[in-house]
């Protein structure tokens, strides 16, 4: 398992490209021969964020998901696009055809799946160079501003994933590879404005609406946390990005 690739990528909160995007495709282009030619699933793609990195690469990208609203909410955000695809599945059935697509990437929906059901479905939908990439954000909590994003999102938003990847371990992942695969984590960082923050919020697929009872008071310490750590309007939000890539075959 190699570890290594360290980088700090800041981005402003309404830049279309996500944070992490080059850093993704460089890895992948680099030790996996990625090029925009292959056909990716992205699994589970909730909000738009993985899937966007290889739309806006040149890939076709098939986005598999079950929560009808994420799918309405991706094909608003991706609208400007004309090389993705929506499909009606999960990481046991996709809904894809055998041997279709490259590589799947998937996130936090990897959590609690049937191990040897999935495996069986990737290896179903998957050829050459049949690879699985997945990966996630978590918050770096050594960052005063990241930590405290961290700890309103756990307090208020009851379908927030924690950071800290303590949620998906190296046995379920080393055993989901058969222990053969390559991980790479970074770092990156996005600058945001007050407005920025808000909406970025709102746009989460945890985060809580507005008729919650609670939705204002989560607002309120969001916009209190901006004002402590704010330097120049601005506050940053920092990752840690972790990568996992091996081959099911």
């Amino acid at each position: 398992m190699n570890e290594g690739i360290n980088t700090d990528e800041t981005h402003r909160g309404n830049d279309s490209t996500i944070p992490y995007a080059q850093k993704i495709i460089q890895i992948l282009t680099d030790k996996f021969r990625l090029n925009s030619k292959m056909t990716v699933a992205n699994i589970g793609c909730g909000r738009d964020l993985l899937a966007r990195v290889f739309v806006e690469y040149g890939n076709d990208v098939i986005c598999v998901e079950r929560n009808d609203e994420f799918i309405d909410i991706t094909k608003r955000l991706l609208s400007g696009f004309n090389n993705v695809r929506f499909v009606n599945g999960n990481t046991q059935n996709t809904g894809l055809e055998r041997n279709s697509v490259s590589m799947i990437t998937i996130g936090h929906a990897f959590i609690g799946v049937d191990q040897q059901k999935t495996r069986n479905e990737f290896r179903s939908i998957l050829k050459a160079p049949n690879l699985v990439a997945m990966i996630w954000n978590d918050v770096d909590l050594r960052d005063g501003f990241s930590n405290e994003y961290e700890r309103i999102c756990r307090k208020y938003c009851k379908d927030y994933l924690a950071s800290g990847s303590d949620v998906l371990t190296n046995e379920q992942i080393t055993e989901f590879f058969s222990w053969s695969f390559d991980y790479n984590q970074f770092s990156s960082e996005l600058s945001m404005t007050r407005d920025e923050l808000a909406r970025m919020q709102e746009s989460m697929p945890y985060t809580i609406k507005q008729e919650n009872a609670a939705y204002n008071p989560m607002m309120k310490e969001l916009q209190d946390a901006f004002m402590t750590y704010e330097k120049d309007a601005s506050v940053t939000l920092k990752f840690v990005t972790r990568m996992y890539v091996g081959r099911i075959t």
